[in-house]
């Protein structure tokens, strides 16, 4: 299950981000140590997640010879996390900056050192006092960075007052005015903590796969509102937003996405898979949505027997899938997960997400087809920043066995839906 219900810190999107850490002689014991709490500081401004989707932090700490704390793949959890910087020691030595940007690029940034290139920012962040032993050669190391097949962004700190200037420029990716940290002392260095975290956080992502979903994936895609997001103005507003907000980089229409809104009859925003081929007349539907609420359990009946119906639209041979929104308990659990039941044998694939703190967590499981298909959301603005993409991962990615389209009769032809499916009146 993917819970997002926590505090987001500063940054939402992944990052993988590297410290290379000045543990020289040059640098007094006590401020080595400060050189830490900052690293425990910055982290917390960051979502490390215990599946290792969020954000990733590694270390290396250089002076004569280079030591790698630990690896982007080694620690996704903060406590884990905070225990490593806190086993982090001063080697000694001199300042070989450019012993360890090498180690960086050759072996940090590897995959299977837990480096995901091409799928999420790289940020090395270097902290130093002093000057390098080699400055060309340091220079050097940093285009490198800058300019490989995947470029990282590198961070330059300068702390206190023999720093080099020029090799902190130097060290520092474009546009150097973003990239470049100075502080007079390490006890200032908490001081631009907050603005380097928003500062690191401004990286983009790399364009991903799924930017424009549906171009090279076929499949039928079905919303099914429950009962509680429908209820007032405010939270119809929130839960079309959503839908809008997700369906905004689907490529939609024939051969491509199809999209369904359920329920699709009377007062309500659902509609067929046949209806719309553009994302335009999709969102002008959305704009006219009147409320209405029956039951989850006879959305979902609703779902398998008439909206993956080829009457409806769905295609034959298509993967289906359903995106179920609660934002509350249904009226009557076990009808809902029965009525999810159904849909599951009926080849349907199940995503539940729960947004909000009145959401029964078993009836997510219940609903949903498989445990990496539950997504919990604090609020709407979650959506926002993380869960987007997790779904874009599923819809316009995951793979499963194609079924046909069913070709029974609609059970509710010329009525609306009912506030419960049959088995449960």
């Amino acid at each position: 299950m993917w819970n997002f219900n926590f505090q987001w810190g500063v940054c939402g999107d992944p990052l993988d981000i590297i410290f290379v850490i000045d543990g020289s002689y040059s640098i007094w014991s006590p401020h080595f140590v400060k050189q830490k709490e900052f690293l425990r500081g910055f982290v917390e401004e960051f979502n490390i997640e215990r599946d290792g989707n969020g954000t990733r932090i590694g270390a290396i700490v250089f002076a004569d010879n280079t030591e790698v704390a630990f690896n982007l793949k080694d620690h996704f959890n903060k406590d884990d996390l905070f225990e490593a910087i806190d086993r982090i020691t001063q080697i000694g030595g001199g300042t070989h900056t450019d012993k360890a940007l090498i180690k960086v690029r050759e072996e940090m940034l590897l995959p299977s050192n837990g480096a995901r290139l091409g799928k999420v920012p790289q940020i090395i962040i270097v902290m130093t006092d002093g000057v390098s032993w080699d400055p060309n050669e340091t220079k050097k190391e940093a285009e490198r960075l800058h300019n490989g097949q995947y470029p990282a962004r590198v961070i330059s700190i300068g702390i206190g007052l023999q720093v080099d200037q020029n090799e902190i420029y130097a060290l520092s990716s474009l546009p150097k005015e973003k990239n470049v940290f100075t502080v007079t002392s390490y006890e200032t260095l908490q001081e631009i903590k907050n603005d380097l975290a928003i500062r690191t956080c401004e990286v983009k992502s790399p364009e991903m796969e799924w930017t424009d979903c549906g171009i090279n994936r076929t499949v039928d895609v079905a919303f099914v509102l429950g009962e509680s997001t429908t209820t007032t103005p405010e939270s119809t507003a929130q839960i079309l937003g959503f839908v809008r907000n997700l369906t905004s980089r689907f490529t939609i229409g024939d051969g491509k996405i199809r999209v369904a809104l359920v329920p699709a009859d009377c007062n309500n925003p659902g509609f067929h898979l046949s209806r719309f081929n553009d994302r335009q007349s999709i969102f002008s539907h959305l704009d006219n949505y009147r409320m209405d609420a029956p039951t989850n359990a006879g959305r979902l009946h609703y779902l398998r027997t008439v909206t993956f119906t080829s009457a409806k639209g769905a295609r034959d041979g298509v993967r289906k899938l359903a995106i179920t929104v609660l934002t509350n308990k249904s009226r009557n659990v076990n009808a809902t997960i029965a009525a999810a039941e159904e849909a599951k044998e009926a080849g349907i694939e199940m995503i539940a997400i729960g947004i909000g703190d009145e959401v029964d967590t078993d009836e997510l499981h219940g609903i949903a087809s498989t445990t990496n298909r539950v997504f919990r959301l604090l609020d709407y603005n979650a959506f926002r920043v993380r869960i987007r993409r997790l779904l874009y991962k599923v819809i316009c990615k995951g793979e499963t066995t194609p079924h046909p389209a069913t070709t029974e009769p609609p059970v509710f032809p010329t009525v609306c839906l009912p506030v419960t499916p049959p088995s449960q009146q």
